[in-house]
């Protein structure tokens, strides 16, 4: 049961993130693969030019050790 829970409340993060940047950079956003110096590498948010380019992440924080995870995304 709590993985349903988990799994809801990043599906809404993807969504309420997805229309934000939708929102704000007025063009459609999609799942893409992209060449990054030679490695591909899915994305949670490509427009179709590939210049508005974003990633998702949903990290459950329980300890502040756990921040570090989230420095190494960014």
């Amino acid at each position: 049961m709590e993985i349903d829970n988990l799994e809801s409340k990043v599906a809404d993060s993807e969504r309420i993130a997805k229309e934000i940047m939708k929102s704000n950079f007025g063009v459609n956003l999609e799942k893409d693969r992209l060449n990054i110096f030679g490695k591909y590498r899915e994305f949670d948010l490509v427009n179709i030019e590939h210049t508005v380019v974003g990633d998702i992440k949903f990290l459950p924080v329980k300890a502040s050790a756990q921040f570090s995870t989230c420095y190494e995304y960014i």
